[in-house]
């Protein structure tokens, strides 16, 4: 499949994946298959989607008191190969040993199948390791009979190629072979951006993190603040269902709430609490009487700032006077409130995020329930413990505060009075962009699924008419989760609910008033036609998904927006790429080509004016799979055979090509499954310089490639 000139590469691999998912459904014992792919990330997509889709399917009809158990057992397991034995065999009988099959369940048909991944990193291990490899597939074919399962071995092209002559048992009782071809997908740039409410943080909090009524809107930010924000990954606000947390609500467990926060964060608090820099300068003695307010610590932490004498003097004196509560509530309401507002302007640390946080739960302890501040405090509190969880190094450490932010959020939903109509939508908007952030961590479409509710729950009061523009910044968050999930399950109706809400969304904004807004939005939904794309009406929506990112760069411009810009030419890119696979003729096709390589190169020419004039302006996706994209387009335009291109323009396409794969190859050094990607283009690349071009033409590809890279690569020619 690697000599064909010019492959629908988007049309085999589907085909591909049906054949197989077919094979698969038949529910036949004891079957070899070989599903063969050099791109790991389309790998991984396809052997997701597989264990997905196969779990849904119906299971044969026996009669058997266990049907409702086997239609819950796993239909395909995934397996990544062990590194220290790797032999299929163990690992799959070892998985059934720790899962068995429900009792008198066992019938023709039941029993799971097994794909075993992560097969190309043995590349990296001794040559000992991998003749073991290739001997335990040699004993297949007399063990798995033993286990009435079937298995699809995942490979990249030089481990499938070495079969035939390493493992000559393996491939004589092989079943069927799969082969799929790398395709340029959206790298990360796929995933739609959000509407965030204060551009000046690092990652905008959620909707409704200020007080009502207690802060004035921040500034209009320029248009690289502007793109800054957009490049975040951050969280994004229509039937009508009923409210889910009314009905949890006395079944939460929210004493973690007011415990003390864990180490290190709590010693962090203490540490910054004692130190000369308590961010309290700016609210003097004459703040203090103005306002009739009252400031106080959580007890046993003191400053000896001289600066802040007079605050702690009255601190002093609140404590000696023992103050009603309702005072003291008040007291902690503003000062937590001083360090809010710190955070949001984007001088806030992690320790000043935790800080507010223990001084607003120590605050509840004097307020009582029934006033509505606690709603508004256990907002603020949700909104810092989701801000915390994103300056976390890892997700084990995020997991906790986001989940605690989740608990503020639900208890915050049950303190809710019917006349508050405003804060009840923007508190369930806050709990759907928590839960979009839970799923990067764990039950990912669960979490996503609770998104979607809490978006619609809040898009019953936020509605056009009494709140246009939260109304459309929810309808974009509610697309993004629905795009989300369309990744983990039923992907077409997702997709479609995604575009539905994006399009809704856009009836809000006017280009001239909010331009990058409206283009954001605009590439929101050119991602999710061009991920439609890949499952119904290729053609058809492609066409939508080239209207609406066009649309985008009427407003995302290199000189407005550099990053934005490229993202956006990006997918561009992308989007022309797979309609040239659609198009049968030839001039045709190779016109969308050109479009891809001019969409990429401008992306790329916007990454270098990025990285060179805006010091820290952030990448939403890698630019550097953009220039193994663009090297994918050249290649396909020298071997289309349609083309009838001459031999100058042959090599030309062909040079191209095996630049940008170098580029990519030594750019993705760290990256082992990356670069391996990289590596199969480049060999790719200089066999069709062989066979379009001659000896000639291969030696002065192989001019162009390092030296240290040779030794690598012309074994594999």
């Amino acid at each position: 499949m690697t000599d064909i000139s010019f492959r629908k590469i988007l049309g085999l691999n589907q085909q591909s994946y049906q054949r197989l998912k077919i094979a698969l459904s038949l529910n036949l014992r004891r079957q070899v298959f070989v599903a063969v792919c050099d791109d790991l990330l389309l790998r991984d997509r396809l052997s997701a989607q597989l264990q997905t889709e196969l779990a849904k399917a119906p299971l044969p009809q026996f009669d058997q008191p266990s049907a409702v158990e086997l239609q819950n057992f796993p239909r395909l397991v995934s397996l990544h190969l062990s590194l220290d034995d790797p032999n299929p065999i163990v690992q799959i009988a070892q998985w059934m040993a720790q899962s068995p099959a429900p009792r008198n369940g066992w019938q023709p048909g039941t029993m799971p199948a097994f794909q075993i991944l992560g097969t190309e990193k043995l590349t990296r291990q001794p040559a000992a390791m991998q003749r073991l490899f290739f001997t335990h597939l040699q004993s297949i074919e007399y063990n798995l009979p033993l286990l009435e399962s079937s298995m699809i071995l995942w490979l990249t092209q030089p481990w499938f190629r070495a079969l035939p002559q390493s493992a000559p048992e393996f491939w004589r009782c092989r079943t069927g072979v799969f082969e799929f071809i790398g395709d340029p997908t959206p790298v990360m740039a796929t995933l739609p951006e959000r509407i965030g409410v204060l551009p000046s943080l690092v990652a905008s909090a959620p909707a409704g993190s200020t007080a009502p009524a207690t802060k004035a809107p921040p500034a209009d930010p320029s248009p690289a603040e502007r793109a800054a924000e957009e490049a975040t990954d951050e969280a994004p606000e229509a039937a009508i269902v009923e409210n889910p947390w009314e009905r949890l609500a006395d079944d939460l467990d929210l004493e973690p709430l007011f415990e003390p926060l864990a180490e290190p964060a709590a010693s962090a608090v203490i540490d910054t609490l004692k130190s000369e820099d308590l961010p309290l300068d700016q609210l003097t003695s004459a703040d203090v009487e103005s306002a009739n307010l009252a400031v106080t610590l959580p007890a046993g932490l003191q400053s000896e700032d001289p600066q802040n004498l007079p605050l702690i003097q009255q601190i002093e004196y609140l404590h000696e006077q023992q103050a009603p509560a309702a005072q003291l509530a008040e007291a902690y309401c503003a000062l937590g409130n001083l360090y809010r507002d710190r955070v949001e302007q984007g001088n806030g640390t992690p320790e000043d995020m935790a800080i507010a946080i223990q001084i607003y739960e120590e605050g509840l302890q004097y307020l009582p329930e029934q006033e509505p501040l606690w709603v508004d405090i256990l907002n603020d509190v949700g909104n810092l413990y989701w801000m915390l969880s994103r300056t976390m190094a890892s997700s084990e450490e995020a997991l906790p505060y986001l989940q605690r932010g989740l608990q503020a959020y639900q208890f915050a939903l049950t303190k809710i009075s019917p006349n508050q109509l405003q804060t009840y939508p923007m508190v369930q908007n806050n709990l759907g962009a928590a839960y979009a952030d839970l799923a990067r961590y764990q039950d990912p479409a669960d979490s996503l699924r609770r998104s979607v509710e809490a978006y619609l729950q809040a898009l019953r009061y936020r509605t056009p008419t009494t709140d246009p523009i939260r109304y459309a910044s929810t309808q974009n968050n509610l697309g993004t989760t629905y795009w989300n999930l369309a990744q983990h399950q039923q992907p077409d109706e997702n997709l479609k609910q995604a575009i539905v809400a994006y399009s809704e969304a856009l009836r809000f904004y006017d280009p001239a008033q909010e331009p990058f807004n409206y283009a954001m939005i605009q590439n929101n939904l050119g991602t999710a036609y061009w991920n439609l794309a890949q499952y119904e009406r290729p053609r058809d929506w492609l066409s939508l998904s080239l209207a609406a990112y066009r649309m985008a760069l009427k407003y995302r411009t290199i000189e407005a927006a550099p990053a934005a810009f490229a993202a956006t030419q990006n997918n561009l890119g992308t989007a022309f790429w797979h309609m040239a696979n659609q198009i049968d003729e030839v001039e045709t096709r190779l016109g969308y080509l050109q479009e891809a390589i001019g969409a990429y190169e401008a992306a790329l020419k916007a990454v270098d004016w990025v990285e060179r004039h805006a010091g820290a302006m952030t990448l939403n996706f890698d630019h550097v799979a953009t220039q193994n994209n663009l090297g994918l387009a050249h290649y396909q335009i020298a071997t289309d055979t349609q083309a009838r291109l001459n031999a100058e323009q042959q090599s030309m396409h062909l040079s191209a090509a095996l630049t940008h794969h170098v580029i990519a190859l030594q750019s993705w050094a760290q990256k082992p499954e990356l670069r391996q990607t990289a590596m199969s283009r480049i060999v790719e690349t200089l066999r069709a310089f062989y066979n379009q071009l001659g000896l000639t033409g291969q030696n002065r590809a192989l001019s162009m490639v390092p030296g240290q890279l040779l030794p690598e690569i012309l074994p594999k020619l």
